[in-house]
């Protein structure tokens, strides 16, 4: 069980590495990014989303999309 613990760990360290490289690259995206799950709840937010969105991405994750981005309602996008 000790072998099956320091396995976890291992695992679990190398997803937060994982994330941590993910988040730095979305980061550089120049354009508005926003990500949805399969329920269409943000998971993520750039600043440049942010900043179209007029709120910050803290208010913005795990919002629904109509909640995240009510200006989009009626477009294509929706």
């Amino acid at each position: 069980q000790c072998a099956l613990a320091f396995e976890r760990q291992r695992l679990h360290e190398a997803e937060l590495g994982h994330a941590a490289r993910r988040a730095a690259l979305l980061a550089t995206i120049e354009d508005a990014f926003v990500a949805f799950d399969r329920d269409l709840r943000c998971t993520y937010a750039n600043r440049r989303a942010e900043a179209l969105l007029g709120r910050p991405a803290d208010a913005l994750l795990g919002r629904p999309f109509g909640e995240a981005a009510p200006a989009l309602r009626g477009t294509p996008i929706d």
